[in-house]
């Protein structure tokens, strides 16, 4: 069902070898009477922020046009998290907008490219925040 299966498999392999906290997994979803198995990363983006090590819950959906469209990014907050309202790279959602995925190239854009943008721009305005006073968002110790 995708396009491109190997490209897919080798951008995967090749994140995969540097960042240890996204896990591969395939999942079966229903919309308007259709199924469609999707492949998607789940885990989370530790970044840093006021000195402090937090780790971000994201799912990165890859559809069967992948790469010639990007991955859909979403927020997923844990239990004790919730979405920041307003924030500027995420919606009500938890779906990611930042400028890589908006500017995605078939040929020139990588997923771990992607993952550093997702990084980087959580770390100067994370999107989650805890919603209760004895469960922050997982700190790394």
């Amino acid at each position: 069902q995708y396009q491109n299966h190997s490209r897919l498999r080798s951008d995967v392999a090749a994140l995969l070898q540097t960042c240890r906290t996204l896990q591969p997994q395939t999942g079966t979803f229903t919309a308007g009477g259709r199924s469609v198995t999707l492949f998607y990363l789940y885990g989370v983006l530790p970044i840093t922020y006021s000195g402090s090590t937090y780790n971000i819950p994201v799912t990165m959906y890859f559809d069967p046009p992948y790469p010639r469209q990007p991955p859909r990014c979403f927020v997923t907050p844990t239990s004790g998290m919730a979405l920041k309202q307003q924030h500027p790279n995420v919606d009500q959602g938890g779906m990611v907008y930042v400028p890589y995925l908006s500017s995605w190239s078939e040929h020139a854009s990588t997923i771990p490219e992607l993952v550093s943008a997702l990084t980087s721009t959580f770390s100067e305005s994370p999107p989650v925040h805890a919603t209760s006073s004895n469960s922050r968002p997982s700190a790394v110790a």
